[in-house]
């Protein structure tokens, strides 16, 4: 692509309903009792309303991704100071809506892998959380329970492993690029 840059993705018309198609369980309620139900190698929660969910848990989650919206409404049910105090290290992530910045898939996996030395990451992504899913279940470690919200219906809660992955990271080479000229 001469005298151009990828600089996000985006779902194809013709394959909205396969990545409509929540993978995992879904719950709705309360998350704690599955987040605590054994030894994950990683809690990764994805969005505003899961990611209070899984603050009431004893074992905190290890990443979150949050925009501050539910279901497109401004609504503050993640506070960036209680994560703080929870020992979330902040950054954040730009994302448009409906689609996946090539910062945002960078930004999720740096952070899983920062999660990795103990620390707890929490997004911040200014535009929409929601394709993030895919780059979080893409690059995760086997054994992460990553949990992300549907809205209306509840969470879906997907243990991943081998197969999963390699579905995701399938899935992320469907979606079609986003360019810019650049001079």
């Amino acid at each position: 692509m001469n005298g151009s840059t990828i600089i996000s993705y985006y779902i194809p018309p013709e394959l909205r309903e396969d990545f409509s198609n929540p993978r995992g369980v879904l719950v709705a309620g309360s998350l704690k009792e599955f987040i605590e139900l054994r030894q994950w190698t990683k809690v990764i929660c994805l969005g505003d309303v899961v990611t209070a969910y899984c603050m009431e848990a004893s074992r905190l989650p290890d990443v979150v991704a949050f925009d501050g919206k539910t279901q497109r409404a401004e609504l503050k049910i993640v506070s960036e100071e209680d994560l703080k105090l929870k020992g979330f290290r902040l950054v954040t992530a730009v994302n448009p809506p409906g689609g996946l910045s090539l910062s945002s898939i960078d930004a999720m996996c740096r952070a899983i892998s920062e999660s990795s030395k103990g620390e707890r990451v929490a997004i911040k992504v200014q535009g929409e959380e929601d394709m993030l899913t895919l780059a979080t279940l893409s690059c995760a470690p086997t054994n992460s329970l990553v949990i992300y919200g549907i809205p209306n219906r509840g969470a879906a809660l997907v243990v991943v492993d081998t197969l999963i992955s390699r579905e995701l990271q399938t899935k992320l080479l469907r979606l079609r690029p986003i360019t810019k000229a650049i001079s």
